[in-house]
């Protein structure tokens, strides 16, 4: 009998132990965007997403959630997680505060409403960044997380540590880099454009115009180059494609190690 107690005492610490406290706060703020040419995030924990918006102003909710083992301490973190907005010679900058936690986690997600013409510099520690319909130039960085780009004119870096990027649209300069993850790409290059994707375990998928001009060269160590829609030359071990398409009045470059490399026509 004194066993059985024993053990159900036990499991009711084990039980207690696991439990964890999580508690959530919205926030949402509009900022005008009339006199303004640029949007900075600066997160730390937490994903970013942003869609157009079709007024002149950006609108921004936020959802906070800290999770641990004791909801006083919870709510102490909360308290000092603050959600800053900064507005000074024509940009606008949200910046969430870092806070020391211990046995603790917390979470900062954005969903952003933002008017296409700004100018977009969107940066995060863990958590992933997602851009459609974004007309001007934009920096996407994260470390643990993927990016997504969608449907977006203007001159893009995208770039992660581990995780995957996606970029799609009309752009005259594209750089992406990721360490551990894949790399998809359908873009429209324009007039002397500059194309650069690099990762270093991952399959880099290219999707560009019949009609694109630019030298390229597709660079593998462990993995093969396939191009059957361009002029590539392909070396013996299908490790390297180079190839002039149309004038080459741009450059397209594609670097991995442990990955594939695939160039398709539109």
């Amino acid at each position: 009998m004194q066993r059985i107690v024993l053990a159900a005492l036990l499991l009711s610490v084990a039980v207690a132990a696991c439990a964890r406290i999580e508690i959530e706060e919205k926030f949402h703020q509009n900022i005008a965007a009339t006199n303004k040419t640029q949007f900075i995030v600066d997160n730390m924990n937490g994903g970013i997403e942003t869609e157009p918006s079709t007024t002149d102003t950006i609108s921004i909710d936020v959802i906070k959630k800290v999770v641990g083992d004791s909801r006083e301490t919870c709510a102490d973190i909360m308290k000092k997680l603050k959600v800053i907005v900064i507005e000074e010679k024509g940009v606008a900058t949200v910046r969430v505060s870092r806070v020391s936690t211990r046995n603790h986690n917390y979470a900062v997600h954005f969903k952003i409403k933002l008017p296409p013409r700004l100018e977009a510099r969107l940066e995060t520690t863990n958590g992933s960044i997602s851009v459609s319909e974004h007309n001007a130039d934009l920096r996407a960085e994260t470390t643990n997380g993927g990016i997504h780009i969608q449907d977006c004119v203007g001159n893009v870096v995208a770039q992660t540590t581990n995780g995957g990027v996606a970029v799609s649209g009309k752009m005259r300069e594209t750089a992406v880099r990721t360490t551990n993850g894949g790399i998809d790409l359908e873009v429209d290059l324009q007039t002397n454009g500059k194309l650069e994707a690099s990762t270093v375990n991952g399959g880099i998928d290219v999707v560009i115009p019949k009609d694109v001009s630019a030298k390229l060269v597709a660079e593998t160590v462990n993995g093969s180059v396939r191009c059957r829609d361009f002029p590539v030359q392909i070396s013996k071990r299908r490790t390297l494609g180079t190839g002039t398409l149309g004038s080459g009045s741009g450059t397209i470059s594609l670097e991995t190690v442990n990955g594939s490399i695939s160039i398709k026509a539109k």
